[in-house]
């Protein structure tokens, strides 16, 4: 088999050392390279299958044509986490992502030139209500539903999270297998994906994975399990993953390292905005790359009895609508 060949360039030479050091340790057939000098880059005259520049380097490759045909896929480091590629060319790398997500992404995409690096091909996208919205669930259903709809050939994974959660008594099903036999399994060795995806079930369209049945159940899962679960969730073949969680979520740091997008579900007024202090804070301490979106539902349930409604009507009702221009918001960024 041919040795891959990868090159890394910033301009902090220690920053590169240490990247390119952990490479070296962590991946086999594969040839690194690495420039912290400009000028120094432009001299070289290798081919390489992966390229992780900065933006200075980004800039040189795209000053010359023969120089940017020599590099198969091209992705730009950043260390600024709102950092955006308008033409769409590149792809983005958050710098200072854990180590072992980074690694991993890395080996998925020597396994799949088409995919992305950061994500695994995958969008991400999380969904929290800070003063716990009793509609977040709904809203969460409606948007998949929505997201589904909108483009039938992209397959759409929906994550319950939630602590104590009425995923089976508004939707009807009960389904056997839930995220507590999820995990069960990845503790197997030699455990298949057909095995994985018979915990999922199908509402609207899209998968879910229904939530643990228990609240106890969530709080008792440590941070090396989440890591683990999102790494394997990671691998299944869907397109899109829309997380909905909760205070009890254990897994905030694991799962932040995936998200592109957050969803802040909230209601208009002061009051309800101090609701959201804490996860701001975390986000701006851990320099998490996502992005933040507060999304206002005005909605209540407090109207909603038994025997009045049924779920596919509320997700096609007024909720829908928020569901829309979140969507919307979320397109037009």
């Amino acid at each position: 088999m041919r040795r891959q060949k990868i090159i890394i360039c910033d301009t902090d030479s220690a920053y590169v050392r240490a990247l390119s050091t952990y490479f070296i340790s962590a991946l086999r057939d594969t040839e690194i390279a690495t420039y912290s000098s400009v000028e120094r880059f432009c001299v070289d005259d290798g081919n390489y299958d992966v390229a992780l520049l900065g933006r200075e380097f980004i800039e040189a490759m795209d000053g010359t044509t023969a120089m940017h045909d020599r590099f198969g896929q091209v992705f730009m480091l950043t260390g600024d986490i709102n950092e955006s590629n308008s033409t769409g060319e590149y792809g983005i790398v958050y710098k200072f992502q854990k180590m072992q997500l980074f690694m991993e992404n890395v080996r998925q995409i020597r396994r799949d030139p088409q995919t992305a690096l950061n994500h695994a091909g995958k969008q991400w996208t999380g969904i929290y209500s800070p003063m716990r919205h009793e509609l977040q669930l709904v809203f969460a259903l409606a948007y998949c539903k929505q997201k589904q709809e909108a483009a039938p050939e992209k397959s759409v994974l929906f994550l319950d999270l939630e602590e104590n959660s009425l995923f089976s008594e508004l939707t009807g099903r009960d389904h056997a297998k839930n995220v507590t036999d999820y995990l069960y399994l990845l503790e197997s060795d030699g455990i298949s994906e057909e095995e994985l995806t018979d915990c999922l079930m199908y509402y609207e369209g899209f998968a879910c994975l229904p939530p643990v049945k228990y609240f106890q159940e969530l709080v008792a899962i440590g941070a090396l399990r989440w890591e683990k679960f999102f790494d394997s969730i990671a691998k299944l073949a869907f397109d899109q993953v829309v997380v909905l969680f909760d205070g009890a979520f254990r897994g905030t740091e694991e799962l932040f390292a995936r998200l592109q997008d957050l969803l802040l579900l909230m209601r208009d007024g002061d009051f309800y905005r101090k609701y959201d202090r804490q996860i701001q804070y975390f986000i701006k301490e851990n320099r998490s790359p996502v992005v933040i979106r507060e999304t206002m539902l005005p909605l209540s349930g407090a109207n909603l009895s038994d025997g009045t409604y049924q779920l596919e009507q509320l997700l096609e009702g007024n909720l829908s609508q928020y569901v829309k221009q979140a969507i919307m918001e979320e397109t037009n960024a």
